[in-house]
């Protein structure tokens, strides 16, 4: 349910159309700074955040646009378990990773999994764009 509170909580940077799509829709959007070493996901942060902030809905790519870092199966089964709304896996690059976390929903109730074929296959026309969740 939105409310005028309900929060958006994405890494930063990621992924722009995050951050445009909450604003359309008329949610807040808060960012946390990705690791400035590597721009891995500063998972101390990430865990403060949702913790401060209770966020709707918490967008995370891995491996993550424009940084091609990555998130691991024990970070998001930690995110998934801290957050009381909606944690949505944006993948459409897993196929660069070696693996997908797409298993994870089978544990994760709050976890979405966000997939494409228009990436690996190089052909944006036929946008084929499976969500997976329990």
């Amino acid at each position: 349910c939105k409310t005028d509170e309900s929060t958006v909580l994405c890494p930063s940077p990621t992924f722009s159309v995050y951050r445009i799509a909450a604003e359309i829709v008329g949610l807040r959007y808060t960012e946390i700074d990705n690791s400035y070493d590597d721009f891995s996901l500063d998972f101390g942060n990430m865990m403060t955040a949702i913790e401060r902030d209770e966020p709707a809905l918490i967008f995370l790519a891995s491996p993550n646009n424009p940084t091609g870092s990555t998130i691991s199966k024990a970070e998001i089964e930690a995110i998934c378990r801290q957050s009381r709304g909606l944690v949505v896996l944006d993948e459409a690059y897993w196929r660069f990773a070696g693996e997908s976390l797409v298993y994870l929903t089978e544990m994760c109730e709050n976890l979405l999994v966000l997939q494409t074929f228009s990436i690996i296959c190089a052909s944006a026309s036929y946008l084929f764009s499976p969500s997976l969740g329990a």
